[in-house]
């Protein structure tokens, strides 16, 4: 019985003529992942057919600002091809004896720059040695002026004083944490609004406006102002008068206004617009942040800018609001959204997109920090972070350390004592000709810019080559798609290379113009070689691609379709790669670099991301645009949680374990990372001799330590990580082991016994066996 790729006694020396390929892949993978890259086909299509054949999409995952080891960062501008705008790089054909170099991209020939024509094969320039596939210019000219970080803190006054208090107090221990020469300015709101003039000495001044008008940025210049007002002779030097007033009034150097500051932000006292015990507070945070965008639009137009905002639940009156202030009237659900019975919704993600395109324009950026037990309209807000490449984070109380570490960690230093982002990014990606760029996904914004490499079909962002992410942290990172067009007569005439160039310029911190260049090269298959194409597949990858599409395909399909979606293409997957005999599910085996893809498909079909029981659409918003902003390691987490085991005989060495309820036993203590939470679970027998005193004899110290390694091996976890995770300690049976209960996989359940030892776990979903099961069934018999 003839099986997918020829006789079984052929699939011997197929392995070994690809080992060699796979051991080089394997190679590059590494280098690629230390610069922020990785591919999820490290073998490209050839064809159109090719492309469609593999039904995981080709992309990359990019981290354009992580920090690489040893980078060079060189201070002179980049040799560009004038012909498609890519930079010169080590894949470049140089022409060492007539002073010219070859695009890998477009195949433009062109002289280099007079400076270059020293360059001979023994001294050649960084960018075209092989170590410099990642490496940054500096831009800016020398003598300029270099733009200071502005922080515009935008802050919601409605709520109790208790909370209040909280939240003064991290916001006087965030100024500790900025640059003395960092721009800052306050607005704070409730049923009114009031802009802060810091520069104003003699007293504390304020400009208040009204929740319900609609401000252009016209009229707030006008109200303010700024083209009358005397200018300070200390104010930078600035293109216009307005601009100059701006920085000479209301965002000034932190250095000297921090005492003035300080004492504003001590004296700010709750909303005292009146309330009653049934109705929410009259909150105008759209209003609000439309007045910031338009100072800053007055001020630092095309300069990076951040506007932090800090509420403590939803907007009720003027532009944006998404409830209604009678707490009778609930805030929108899931089933509310799916009937369209939600009357405020529309009309707020209307405004709130409007004003984020303003934003994206004037190279700004929006973090948002949420603490409140009711939803505060994340959904309708998430364009705000998601498109200019701020974040958000979400708590109960700002009392929480989830609250106070974030925003420690999102004001931390590097080891050069700098911020650890940057500002007012743009990034371009090339490619050889033989691929198209299908669009991005990720925290930023299309700037519609088309070029002869970017597909008619899109995904996601699409149909430019240039992206806007106004603000860049470490580990955000954009999904990139591409598809190959070639037809099958062309093939011929192709290179077997293909070249691809992601290239990021943005502000430091520092104020210089920086531009970073990322080139990576592999190999394309020969039409219709799948197994070879195979080769190159990388799971993790494959992975965080699929979620993301899954999840942009949710804005706009019943869940039931996008998943479907994903049950066809892993069906499909594993019908081209996998070896099977036809109509027998035992015989399936798959290539070494696929057999996990399927467990990850399983835990993504069963994640926060694809199921909206038990959350609100906000917390819903919440996990899918950090899923959008993360890196690879940090998304996979958030869809398959890593889980250790310690017990007695070794309580100091954990093991890695399946996420599985076979392995939640008594006697062991659990340590599951979630991302979004960090979970200590104790076995029932552990914590029996926990209550007895035992680990405290001397003879049973192997408990203690059992007891207390989970402690220290979560610390670094938690001081790393950002968003700060929720942490729980809780044992096994009480209520907060659900959270445990809900990710491993019920291999037991109440339908079916197991092992005495082994947790069952109440629930109708399929296990992973099961899963699997089906999806063998599926393949051999042809039914998808």
């Amino acid at each position: 019985q003839n099986q997918q790729y020829g006789q079984p006694q052929q699939q011997q020396p197929q392995q070994e003529q690809y080992a060699q390929e796979r051991a080089q892949i394997e190679q590059t993978k590494q280098k690629q992942k230390k610069e922020g890259l990785q591919f999820s086909w490290n073998i490209a299509p050839s064809t159109a057919v090719d492309s469609k054949a593999m039904s995981i999409p080709f992309g990359a995952m990019i981290t354009p600002y992580k920090k690489v080891e040893n980078m060079y960062v060189a201070k002179y501008n980049p040799v560009i091809c004038r012909n498609c705008g890519a930079a010169l790089n080590p894949y470049a054909n140089v022409d060492y004896t007539n002073k010219q170099w070859t695009c890998p991209f477009c195949l433009h020939r062109a002289e280099l720059p007079f400076n270059y024509h020293k360059m001979t094969p023994t001294q050649r320039p960084a960018e075209v040695h092989d170590v410099c596939s990642t490496m940054e210019y500096v831009i800016s000219p020398p003598n300029t002026y270099k733009p200071k970080p502005v922080f515009l803190y935008v802050v919601d006054t409605c709520m109790e004083t208790k909370e209040l208090e909280f939240l003064k107090a991290e916001l006087n221990r965030s100024l500790d944490l900025l640059p003395d020469d960092a721009l800052v300015g306050l607005i704070t709101f409730g049923h009114m609004i009031q802009l802060y003039e810091i520069g104003f000495e003699e007293c504390t001044k304020t400009f208040v406006f009204r929740d319900d008008r609609t401000y252009t940025a016209e009229q707030i210049q006008d109200m303010l102002a700024l083209n009358r007002v005397k200018v300070n002779a200390q104010a930078p030097p600035q293109h216009n008068t307005m601009a100059a007033n701006v920085q000479s009034r209301f965002l000034m150097p932190l250095a000297d206004v921090e005492i003035n500051f300080s004492e504003i932000l001590e004296g700010l006292t709750p909303d005292p617009w009146p309330k009653a015990k049934d109705q929410r507070y009259a909150r105008a945070t759209g209003t609000a942040l439309s007045i910031a965008t338009s100072l800053l639009e007055t001020g630092f137009k095309q300069q990076g800018a951040k506007i932090v905002t800090f509420i403590s639940g939803p907007a009720t009156v003027g532009e944006g609001a998404v409830a209604t202030r009678p707490y009778k009237e609930q805030m929108r659900s899931h089933n509310d959204l799916k009937q369209e019975n939600a009357p405020l919704h529309a009309k707020a993600v209307k405004f709130y997109r409007a004003l984020t395109e303003r934003i994206v324009r004037n190279g700004h950026s929006v973090d948002i920090f949420s603490a409140s037990l009711d939803q505060p309209g994340i959904l309708e807000m998430m364009s705000l972070a998601e498109n200019t490449g701020g974040t958000i984070i979400m708590t109960d109380t700002f009392e929480n350390p989830a609250f106070s570490q974030s925003l420690v960690s999102f004001m931390d230093r590097d080891d050069d004592d700098d911020l650890q982002f940057a500002l007012n990014g743009t990034m371009k990606v090339f490619c050889s000709n033989d691929l198209k760029i299908c669009g991005a996904l990720g925290s930023c914004a299309s700037m519609n810019q088309k070029s002869r490499n970017v597909s008619e079909s899109t995904i996601g962002y699409g149909n430019t080559f240039c992206w806007k992410i106004n603000a860049l942290h470490r580990s955000q990172t954009l999904a990139v798609f591409f598809e190959a067009t070639a037809k099958s007569e062309q093939v011929n005439h192709q290179s077997t290379q293909r070249f691809f160039q992601f290239m990021t310029s943005y502000q430091h911190v520092s104020g210089e113009l920086r531009l970073r260049v990322t080139t990576a090269s592999m190999r394309a298959a020969p039409s219709l070689n799948y197994p070879l194409l195979g080769v190159g597949f990388d799971e993790e990858t494959s992975t965080v691609l699929m979620a993301r599409l899954a999840v942009f395909k949710a804005q706009t399909k019943f869940l039931y379709d996008v998943l479907r979606w994903l049950d066809h293409s892993l069906i499909s997957l594993v019908a081209r790669f996998g070896m099977f005999v036809k109509d027998n599910p035992n015989s399936l085996s798959l290539p070494v670099n696929f057999r996990v893809f399927p467990q990850f498909m399983y835990h993504l079909r069963r994640s926060q991301f694809l199921r909206l029981f038990n959350t609100s659409p906000d917390e819903s918003a919440y996990y899918r645009l950090h899923l959008n902003r993360e890196d690879t390691t940090n998304c996979v987490k958030m869809i398959q949680p890593s889980l250790w085991s310690y017990s007695a005989d070794s309580p100091k060495v954990p093991r890695s374990v399946l996420l599985d309820s076979r392995n939640v036993t008594k006697n062991v203590v659990l340590l599951m990372d979630m991302y979004f939470k960090v979970l200590i679970h104790v076995g029932e027998q552990v914590a029996w001799w926990r209550s007895q005193g035992i680990h405290e004899q001397e003879d049973y110290s192997h408990i203690k330590d059992m007891l207390e390694q989970p402690h220290e091996d979560v610390k670094p976890i938690l001081a790393s990580r950002f968003p700060y995770p929720k942490f729980i300690v809780c044992d096994q049976g009480t209520s907060q082991a659900r959270y445990l209960l809900t990710k491993i996989n019920p291999s037991f359940t109440h339908h079916h016994g197991g092992s005495a030892d082994a947790t069952r776990v109440f629930t109708d979903d399929a296990s992973l066996q099961t899963f699997v099961e089906h999806l063998k069934k599926y393949v051999v018999t042809g039914t998808y």
